[in-house]
């Protein structure tokens, strides 16, 4: 067997390819059309820096999400897709902002310097927190 790693759009290409088989997604395609099978939990959360006052304590509400900018990865990104469709759906045709950044780490960064909040795994947040 042959490991390969790359962003989304590299695996999604293989796969069309007929390069690779099989491949772990985060969310799976929907082209190519793939059998998906659920290997464990990815659960999607907001995530912002909480700062010593207590106004960022507690949940990210909708409004505070629509009115700082989005840190998102790649158009191609799983993460972004579905961070697109929550955007959209609780934001009702508002426009927010948003910044593009491809790299976990520098998003990681972006949001612990305050320039906005990004979408990321629950998991990778509650490895960040022990």
């Amino acid at each position: 067997m042959v490991l390969k790693i790359g962003h989304r759009d590299f695996i999604v290409q293989a796969l069309q390819d007929s390069a690779i088989d099989p491949s772990i997604f985060g969310w799976p395609p929907l082209d190519p059309a793939v059998t998906a099978v659920a290997i464990g939990e990815h659960p999607p959360c907001a995530d912002r820096v909480a700062a010593a006052s207590s106004r960022h304590a507690g949940p990210v509400t909708a409004d505070e999400i629509l009115t700082q900018p989005i840190i998102l990865r790649d158009p191609e990104s799983g993460t972004r897709i579905l961070a697109t469709r929550f955007l959209d759906q609780i934001g009702e045709g508002r426009p927010y902002e948003t910044i593009q950044i491809r790299a976990n780490g520098t998003i990681k960064q972006s949001v612990i310097a305050g320039l906005g909040i990004a979408m990321t795994s629950q998991h990778r947040v509650t490895e960040e927190l022990k």
